[in-house]
């Protein structure tokens, strides 16, 4: 089983707005102060408090003491494990089923890491917001988001929407063939809510297009915006940008040769573009407009343009008409109203998310380009 989308990199680097780029402290002067003071970090002992003993047996001897009740939620089950944190799934107040990312060690650095991570999420459901009900609902629909970010005795944790289990690249392949179409629609759908907001994710391999497999049709979801980057910064690996990520998926999810389109070799790519777009042909009975769409996606990916055409394909009518009804499933109560916010509100709730003391390590403005060094001097 792959390890899950919540435990992989600590930092998650989110775009930030340039206007915001530069600390008012000077850039020269952290760098400075970091090189005399490295961060705060120590492994963390068996000193949090425990629910009990035997009730945590995590299989990862390093994860066994790291719960604690003062996080404030119930513990239901361990995740998983990676190199720098533990994941343990747990129940709210409010019966809401999360996952709670414990880290292994202490440390202001990683605490503002994953305080920037929270924050930077909330923007993505701001920008939508700003774009309209519809974008709102695609990112609500798709998109985990940040619940809360803390530290409980100097160790950080980050409290998400529980996303599904069930990685793309182990069940895509055994998708009920009745249900296809309609998955085929959300994983186009779900990488539209970040084109639509002016963003790519720029990582959408096996594990990070998970599914849960219980529904029908099964509910998909993206997961690790740790590459997120503005449409003119999409990575420009072939095998990691966006469309391929969709032109792939979906190979393996209509029963497609998907062999080749892992290449990233743009011969190679255009060798397997007429048999995918003639499979899609004959397996799902596809339109014209489906195929062209599709087809100018394919060549944006194959020449790597800025554009990947993700926008036309969301909107032919194969995919509207196969989309599942929206369901706000990972819904974030501060964007409430936001649809009826004024000038002042919008300016409240945005500087929230980049600047308060949520959002900071001690004074040092969360938008500094190395959040390691700029806590570096406030251990």
């Amino acid at each position: 089983m792959s390890i899950p989308w919540f435990i992989a990199p600590i930092c998650w680097s989110v775009i930030v707005p340039a206007a915001h780029a530069h600390s008012p402290q000077g850039g020269e002067a952290i760098a400075a102060s970091a090189q005399r003071a490295q961060p705060h970090v120590t492994q963390v002992g068996n000193s949090l408090k425990l629910l009990g003993p035997g009730k945590i047996d995590t299989g990862h001897p390093e994860c066994n003491a790291l719960w604690s009740d003062e996080f404030g939620y119930s513990y239901s089950g361990f995740a998983g494990a990676g190199a720098t944190a533990c994941v343990y799934f747990a129940t709210s107040k409010d019966g809401a089923r999360v996952a709670v990312k414990v880290s292994k060690n202490k440390g202001t650095a990683v605490l503002l890491d994953w305080k920037r991570e929270c924050g930077d999420m909330h923007m993505f459901r701001l920008d939508a917001c700003k774009k309209g009900e519809d974008m709102l609902e695609l990112g609500e629909a798709f998109m985990p988001t940040c619940l809360a970010v803390g530290d409980v005795q100097d160790l950080p944790y980050l409290v998400m929407d529980a996303a599904p289990k069930d990685p793309i690249e182990e069940v895509g392949s055994t998708i009920p063939v009745a249900d296809r179409k309609a998955v085929f629609a959300q994983l186009v759908a779900g990488v539209y809510a970040l084109h639509g907001i002016g963003r790519t994710h720029n990582d959408l391999h096996g594990e990070n297009i998970v599914l849960d497999m219980q529904q029908s049709p099964p509910a998909l979801a993206l997961i690790d915006f740790g590459d997120v980057a503005s449409m003119s910064e999409g990575m420009k690996d072939t095998y990691k940008r966006d469309g391929n990520a969709i032109w792939r998926w979906t190979a393996v999810i209509a029963g497609c040769d998907a062999d080749a389109v892992w290449e990233n070799n743009a011969d190679l790519m255009r060798a397997a573009k007429p048999n995918f777009l003639k499979c899609l042909a004959d397996k799902w009975q596809a339109t014209g407009e489906l195929l062209k769409a599709f087809g100018t996606l394919l060549d944006g990916d194959i020449d790597m343009s800025e554009e990947q055409h993700v926008a036309e394909l969301f909107n032919t009518k194969f995919v509207q008409e196969n989309l599942p009804q929206l369901m706000p499933t990972y819904h974030w109560s501060g964007s409430d109203g936001c649809r009826e916010w004024d000038a002042q509100k919008w300016e409240d709730v945005r500087s929230e998310a980049l600047y308060s003391d949520k959002f900071k390590c001690d004074t040092v403005p969360t938008y500094l380009a190395d959040p390691n060094l700029a806590c570096a001097s406030n251990p």
